[in-house]
């Protein structure tokens, strides 16, 4: 699965986040502060042998952020944020987007920087 639709979603619904500044997919450069980074399992999406075309994926939203307090605020925005349900985002269509837990706090290895991440399921087609 393609997550940079998913990138330029959370882009467009909030403009503080600015690709490659502070909004990245796949990877975030170590020295980046406050950012938040879209990334995907790598077992790659399930084929949903009933429907043709028709696939599931899990892919996690990591928030880095040096304030708790803000940090889980960013993180809570984005957990409502990425609820959808029958929406066409990119070139996909999303049956839905569906976080799997609130944001878990962890601090990023021996910084002051704390993380929250948050894992989704999916359940998407592609736009053809």
């Amino acid at each position: 699965m393609d997550l940079l639709p998913i990138r330029d979603y959370i882009a467009s619904e909030k403009p503080f986040y600015e690709t490659a500044h502070n909004l990245f997919v796949y990877s975030m450069p170590p020295q980046v502060n406050v950012g938040v980074l879209v990334v995907t399992e790598p077992s790659g999406a399930e084929v949903d042998h009933e429907i043709a075309g028709v696939y599931k994926n899990r892919f996690q939203i990591i928030v880095r952020h040096s304030d708790y307090e803000a940090g889980q605020t960013m993180a809570i925005e984005l957990f409502h944020l990425l609820n959808i349900r029958a929406q066409a985002l990119g070139n996909y269509w999303f049956y839905y987007i569906r976080p799997r837990h609130l944001p878990i706090p962890y601090r990023r290895g021996e910084s002051d920087l704390m993380e929250f991440s948050i894992n989704y399921d999916t359940h998407f087609a592609d736009c053809v």
